[in-house]
C-alpha cells in the first residue's frame, strides 16, 4: 500500500511538474503574441495596385483597394491577424491532422475526418472552378501568406503553447473549410445510423414510428395565419399575387421517411417589404443559430474595390460573405433542411475479404495511411474500400466508446455487426462552385442577378433570403440534391434494395424562388417553404418559431429596426402555447394525485405568458415536462443509450413531442416494464410529477419560488483550450444565465439530457434597412480570435443583452476606422 501510495505521488508530481511547465511556457510566449498594436506598411508583388486596411473600435476591418483581387488579398490579411488559429484549426479538423499538434488523443477523430475525404474533395472541386472563383481564392491565400511572412515570429499564443507554425495556406484550404461546415449542417450523417440502431433494437415497423412525418391536430395551432395575413396586409405591407402560404404545407400528411445528423442547431431569416409615404422600402433580417464558441464562427468585414462593395459575415479561412448587404440588395440564410447523404449496407462472407451484394463477391481493397503523431510514433493503418467507397463504418465516432460519450454522455453505444459494412453517398463528395454564387451575389443590384447566382451553388443547400433597395423581397432554395433511383429511407440502404440507390445530382432551379409574394414577407426558421414533386427529404423543424415570426409581424412594427430587433430577441414559445392546450386540462382534472408543491406548480404554469426568461419558474417546470415526458414515453423500449442518440438532435426530438403530445393511441405510451397499460394521460401526469422532483433535486428546495429558469440554464463560451482549468479565465466568458429554449426565435439549445448547458443559439445578428446606410449586426464575442485582444469578447455583452452595433456601408472610412495595414505593390515602387 506505501508503495503504491508513493507511486500515485510520484504520479501526481510529475503531472503538476508538466502543467507548471506548461503554464511557464504559455505566460513567457505572453510578451510574443500576435495583438498588432501600430500600423503596417509594407510592400508585396502579390497586390497590383495598393489595399488599405483600417479597423474601427470593434476591431471590424474596412478592407479598400480598387482592385478586386488586391481586395480579397486585404481579406486574407485581415483575416490571418484576427483569426489565424482557428483558420488552422478548422483546416486541420477538416484534413484529420489534428494529432500533428495535440497527440494520440485525437487520431480517431483524424481517421473519421479523413474518412470523409475533404483532402480529396477539395482538391477534386478546385480543379473543376470558374477561372475567377480561382483568383479569388488565390489572392486570398496569399494574403493570408503574406501575413505569416511579416509576423512568422509573433503569432497567436496557441501556436506557441502547442509549439507548432502554420503551414502556408492553400486555395484548396478554403474549400476544404467549406465542406467542413457543409458537413456539420448535414443530418443524415447523424440519423441514418441512430435509426439504423433503434431499428436493429426494436424492430423497423416500431421504429418507423419514431420518425416525425406528420402534424395531426395542429389546426388550432396555425389557425390565424390566414386572419394574420390579412392584417398585414393591411399593415401597409406590399400586396402582390401567387405567395405561397408558408404553412399550408402543415395540413399535409408526410408519407415518407427521412434520416438526418451531426449538429442541433436552428436558424431565422426574414425580409419584409413596406410602403412608406407612397414608396417602397425593405428590411432583411438573419440570424444562423450555430454551435455557440470562442472565437465565434463568424468574421465580420467590410470589402470596397472596383467590382464590389460590401459589408458581411464570412466564416473564416474563406473569402466572400454569406450573409451580407452591398449597395443595392441585403441577403441571409438559413439551412435547407435537405436529405443530402445515404448510407448503404453491405454484408462480408466468413473470410471478411469479399463483399456479398449480389451472386457475385467484390473483393476489399486496401489502402494504407499514416497520421503524424505530436510526440508519438506515426500512426499507420488501413482505410478499406467496396470500389471507390470507403467502409465508413470502420471510423464512426459514435460508434465508439471512448469517444461516444462526449456526444450523449453514456459510455456505451450499440456497435455494428462485424459483417456488416456501411458506405456513404453525399452531395458534398460533388464538384461545385460555391465561390463563384457567392461572388455573383456580393455584386448582385437585382433580384434576376441574384437568383441566377444560385445555379453554381452546391453545398449545404440553403434558404437565400433577399431584399433590395427597391422594396422588393424574396427566398430561393439553392443547392445540389441526390436524385434517387426510389423513395428515400431514413434507415442505410438494405442490402439489394434499390429503394434509395442514387442515379445522378440535380440542381434546385426556379420551382425553388419566392418573389415578393402577395403578403410583402417572406421568412424561413427551418421550416418547409416549397411544395415540390422533387424529394428533398422531411427535415424540417418544428415550425412554432416560423409561427411565432408571423405572430410578431401582426403585433410589431416590422418596418421599424427597434421592432426587428425585438423579433430576434423574442423568447415567446408557440410551442408550449400548443402543448399546454392540451396538457393542462389532463393536470387540471388529474389534481387529486398531486401534492401541494405539485399543484402549487400546476398554478404557476397555468399562468404562464409562455415566454422563457430567466427569472420565469414556469420556465423551467415546462422544459423539465417536455423531457420527462419524451422520457417516460421512449427509454423504456429505446433503452438509455439508444434513447440519449435519438434526443441528440433537439429538433427531431421536439417535432416527433408534438406528434406524441397530440396522440392519443400512440403504442409507445405503454410501458413495455410494467403490467398496467398505459395511456397518454398516464405518461403526461407521471412525467409532470417527475420534472417537479428532478426540479426539487436540482435546487434542493420544495420552494418552488426558487426554480428560476436562469439559475439553471447556463451559457459558456469555451475555446479549445477551455478544457486546461488554469487556462479557463483566458480563453473563456460566462457562465451567465440565458433565456429562450430550442421552439423561440432567440434560439438556446441544448441536447435534451442535458438542458441546463446551453450550446446552440444566435452565432450572429444581422439587419439591413435598405432605406438607411446602416448595417446593425452583432457576435457572441467579438471579431478577433486572440485571447489577449480587447476585442476578443467585446461584443459578447451586448449580445447576451440584445444590443447591437452599427457600421456605414459606405465607401470612405468613417472616423471610428484607423488604419491597420497599407500594403502597395512593389512595382509602384
Amino acid at each position: 500500500m506505501l508503495r503504491q501510495n508513493n507511486i500515485s505521488l510520484s504520479i501526481l508530481f510529475l503531472v503538476g511538474i508538466s502543467l507548471l511547465l506548461i503554464f511557464s511556457f504559455f505566460v513567457i510566449n505572453l510578451v510574443n503574441i500576435s495583438v498588432i498594436e501600430e500600423s503596417y506598411h509594407g510592400n508585396s508583388d502579390y497586390v497590383s495596385k495598393e489595399v488599405k486596411i483600417y479597423k474601427n473600435q470593434y476591431g471590424i476591418p474596412h478592407i479598400v483597394a480598387p482592385v478586386l483581387e488586391d481586395a480579397i488579398f486585404g481579406v486574407g490579411f485581415a483575416q490571418a491577424s484576427d483569426r489565424l488559429w482557428q483558420m488552422d484549426y478548422l483546416r486541420r479538423v477538416a484534413y484529420g491532422k489534428l494529432s500533428e499538434i495535440l497527440g494520440p488523443q485525437a487520431i480517431k477523430f483524424d481517421q473519421y475526418f479523413r474518412a470523409l475525404g475533404f483532402r480529396e474533395i477539395s482538391e477534386r472541386v478546385f480543379s473543376n472552378l470558374d477561372f475567377k472563383s480561382k483568383q479569388i481564392l488565390v489572392a486570398f491565400s496569399k494574403g493570408v501568406n503574406y501575413y505569416l511572412e511579416v509576423y512568422s515570429n509573433k503569432l497567436p499564443i496557441e501556436f506557441q503553447t502547442l509549439d507548432y507554425k502554420p503551414e502556408p495556406w492553400r486555395p484548396q484550404d478554403c474549400l476544404a473549410i467549406g465542406r467542413l461546415m457543409a458537413y456539420s449542417m448535414s443530418f443524415s450523417f447523424w440519423l441514418d445510423l441512430t435509426f439504423f440502431d433503434i431499428a436493429n433494437s426494436i424492430g423497423y415497423e416500431k421504429a418507423e414510428i419514431l420518425v416525425p412525418r406528420r402534424f395531426e391536430n395542429y389546426d388550432e395551432f396555425f389557425s390565424d395565419s390566414i386572419n394574420m395575413a390579412k392584417k398585414l396586409a393591411s399593415n401597409n405591407l406590399v400586396s402582390k399575387k401567387n405567395f405561397i402560404t408558408p404553412f399550408s404545407f402543415i395540413r399535409e400528411e408526410i408519407e415518407k421517411f427521412y434520416p438526418i445528423g451531426t449538429f442541433n442547431f436552428g436558424s431565422n431569416t426574414w425580409a419584409v417589404s413596406v410602403i412608406e409615404n407612397d414608396k417602397k422600402r425593405s428590411i432583411l433580417a438573419s440570424d444562423p443559430h450555430l454551435k455557440l464558441s470562442l472565437p465565434p464562427i463568424w468574421y465580420q468585414v467590410h470589402i470596397t474595390s472596383d467590382e464590389l462593395n460590401v459589408v458581411g459575415l464570412i466564416i473564416p479561412g474563406t473569402p466572400l460573405p454569406l450573409i451580407g448587404r452591398n449597395d443595392y440588395i441585403a441577403w441571409g440564410i438559413t439551412n435547407g433542411m435537405i436529405d443530402d447523404c445515404d448510407f448503404f449496407v453491405h454484408q462480408t462472407d466468413t473470410s471478411g475479404k469479399f463483399i456479398v451484394d449480389s451472386t457475385k463477391k467484390v473483393r476489399i481493397s486496401y489502402i494504407t495511411d499514416t497520421i503524424f503523431v505530436k510526440n508519438s510514433p506515426n500512426f499507420i493503418y488501413y482505410q478499406r474500400f467496396i470500389g471507390k467507397d470507403i467502409i465508413f463504418s470502420d471510423f464512426l465516432l459514435i460508434k465508439d466508446s471512448l469517444v461516444s460519450k462526449d456526444f450523449y454522455g453514456i459510455e456505451n453505444s450499440p456497435e455494428i455487426n462485424k459483417n456488416i459494412c456501411l458506405t456513404f453517398k453525399w452531395t458534398g463528395q460533388q464538384v461545385s462552385d460555391e465561390i463563384k454564387t457567392l461572388y455573383l451575389i456580393c455584386k448582385s443590384r437585382n433580384w434576376k442577378e441574384f437568383s441566377s447566382a444560385k445555379i453554381y451553388w452546391g453545398i449545404p443547400v440553403l434558404n437565400f433570403s433577399y431584399a433590395d433597395r427597391f422594396g422588393n423581397v424574396g427566398i430561393m432554395l439553392a443547392g445540389l440534391i441526390p436524385e434517387r433511383l426510389g423513395e428515400d429511407c431514413v434507415f442505410p440502404n438494405l442490402l439489394n434494395s434499390k429503394k434509395s440507390l442514387w442515379i445522378g445530382y440535380k440542381s434546385l432551379e426556379n420551382d425553388f424562388n419566392l418573389y415578393n409574394p402577395s403578403e410583402g414577407y417572406v421568412l424561413n426558421a427551418n421550416n418547409k417553404t416549397f411544395r415540390s414533386d422533387i424529394l428533398l427529404g422531411h427535415y424540417w423543424s418544428d415550425p412554432s418559431r416560423a409561427f411565432r415570426i408571423l405572430q410578431l409581424f401582426k403585433t410589431l412594427k416590422p418596418e421599424d429596426i427597434y421592432g426587428i430587433q425585438l423579433m430576434q430577441k423574442d423568447q415567446t414559445s408557440e410551442q408550449s402555447r400548443f402543448v399546454l392546450s392540451i396538457v393542462l386540462p389532463i393536470l387540471n382534472a388529474k389534481r387529486i394525485f398531486l401534492d401541494s408543491i405539485e399543484n402549487h406548480a400546476l398554478d404557476i404554469l397555468s399562468s404562464w405568458d409562455n415566454t422563457f426568461n430567466i427569472n420565469s419558474v414556469a420556465s423551467s417546470i415546462y422544459q423539465m415536462f417536455v423531457f420527462k415526458f419524451l422520457e417516460n414515453t421512449l427509454k423504456d423500449e429505446l433503452g438509455e443509450p439508444i434513447f440519449r442518440q435519438y434526443l441528440y438532435l433537439d429538433f427531431i426530438a421536439s417535432r416527433k413531442f408534438l406528434e406524441l403530445i397530440s396522440d392519443s393511441s400512440n403504442v409507445f405510451f405503454d410501458n413495455v416494464r410494467t403490467v398496467n397499460l398505459e395511456q397518454k394521460e398516464d405518461i403526461i401526469l407521471l412525467s409532470f410529477k417527475d420534472a417537479i422532483k428532478n426540479l426539487r433535486n436540482l435546487f434542493g428546495t420544495d420552494n418552488i419560488f426558487e426554480y428560476k429558469y436562469g439559475k439553471w440554464h447556463k451559457l459558456v463560451l469555451e475555446h479549445p483550450f477551455s478544457r486546461i482549468n488554469f487556462l479557463t479565465p483566458t480563453f473563456s466568458v460566462g457562465e451567465v444565465s440565458i433565456g429562450g429554449n430550442n421552439s423561440t426565435v432567440n434560439y438556446a439549445g441544448s441536447k435534451f439530457f442535458e438542458l441546463s448547458k446551453v450550446e446552440v443559439g444566435p452565432s450572429a445578428r444581422f439587419i439591413a434597412d435598405m432605406s438607411d446606410t446602416l448595417v446593425w449586426w452583432i457576435l457572441p464575442g467579438g471579431n478577433s480570435g486572440q485571447a489577449m485582444n480587447k476585442n476578443y469578447s467585446d461584443q459578447f455583452h451586448l449580445w447576451l443583452s440584445g444590443g447591437y452595433i452599427s457600421i456605414s456601408i459606405g465607401k470612405t472610412p468613417d472616423p471610428r476606422f484607423k488604419l491597420f495595414a497599407v500594403i502597395s505593390g512593389k512595382s509602384k515602387n
